[in-house]
């Protein structure tokens, strides 16, 4: 009996890095706690994005590359 490898439901690609991103998005929440809305750069948003950016795109590598 021969079965066919199929692809990783499209959902997977926007659920798998709900968990990490929520974890980035606590550590921005405590900076600004700590720091204060007035002191916040640039720098610190723009690196929580590209975390949020970094775990999108491993996912979506994930989601075209595996087949089970």
């Amino acid at each position: 009996m021969s079965a066919e490898w199929r692809r990783l439901d499209r959902r997977t690609i926007f659920v798998a890095p709900i968990m990490p991103i929520l974890s980035v998005i606590g550590a921005a929440a405590l900076i600004v706690v700590v720091r204060g809305w007035e002191k916040l750069s640039f720098v610190e948003p723009a690196i929580t994005l590209g975390i949020a950016v970094v775990f999108f795109v491993a996912n979506l590598w994930r989601w075209a590359t595996t087949r089970y």
